[in-house]
């Protein structure tokens, strides 16, 4: 995946936006409309998901836990959300991960 950046446009002039315009337009249909296609199903999005670079956040690691448990993948889900629990520098979390972790348990 590119890395992701901030990108910014100056419009100063009418060519300026005209200019941007056609650069959004790129982006759009070349990078941004073919990143959503791939995430049709719920394999697609694991499939994106499968990247640590998108897993920083603590909400991401434990959305990343109930898509694996969605897809089938439950021994490693547990997996996430025991190594959560058993991680003292991520106690503020352990009342969530349980209860992302009872849920799950009452799912089919």
């Amino acid at each position: 995946m590119d890395s992701v950046r901030d990108i910014w446009w100056v419009l100063g002039t009418p060519a300026d936006v005209e200019r941007t315009g056609i650069e959004i337009q790129d982006i759009l249909l070349n990078k941004c409309i073919p990143f959503l296609s791939k995430q049709d199903s719920l394999g697609g999005i694991v499939a994106v998901a499968d990247d640590p670079a998108l897993r920083r956040m603590p909400v991401e690691q434990l959305s990343y836990a109930i898509l694996k448990h969605l897809t089938g993948a439950r021994a490693e889900a547990r997996q996430i959300l025991d190594a959560w629990l058993a991680d003292e520098k991520r106690q503020a979390w352990h009342d969530c991960v349980r209860g992302v972790r009872e849920r799950l348990a009452c799912m089919p």
